[in-house]
């Protein structure tokens, strides 16, 4: 018996490659600050959500999210992460901000992403209020 992993042909892995070419289509133009942010940003989402590593990360687990994904992720970043503290608004935003514009890049190619997960989070408000 072979120790390689059975890949299976029918499914289409987000992986690397999504990443990377949303890091020079889209990321590009921004400072390299932002865009590594942006990358540290969307793998966090993917660890959290899907408990995978971006290169496991399929397009099938990218088409299943809801909007609980997307309250579930805020509510990490809120109260779990950075060490149990939680981020500032600000950060959250920006974090949530960064993985809706990647389901909006992936949309262009792959109808069936919900690219309106995080509508139900009203980012610009002083407050983070989510609307259930």
């Amino acid at each position: 018996m072979s120790n390689l992993a059975y890949t299976n042909p029918n499914v289409s892995s987000i992986g690397i490659n999504y990443i990377n070419e949303y890091f020079e289509a889209f990321l590009g133009s921004k400072s390299t600050n932002t865009a590594n942010n942006y990358i540290i940003d969307i793998n966090t989402y993917f660890k959290e959500i899907f408990d995978k590593e971006a290169e496991h990360v399929t397009i099938e687990d990218i088409e299943s999210t809801k909007s609980i994904h997307a309250y579930r992720f805020y509510s990490y970043l809120k109260h779990d992460a950075n060490n149990g503290k939680g981020y500032k608004n600000a950060s959250i935003k920006r974090k949530i901000n960064a993985v809706k514009s990647f389901y909006k890049f992936l949309r262009v190619d792959h109808k069936m992403v919900n690219a309106h997960i995080f509508d139900n989070l009203e980012l610009d408000s002083e407050e983070l209020v989510v609307n259930v």
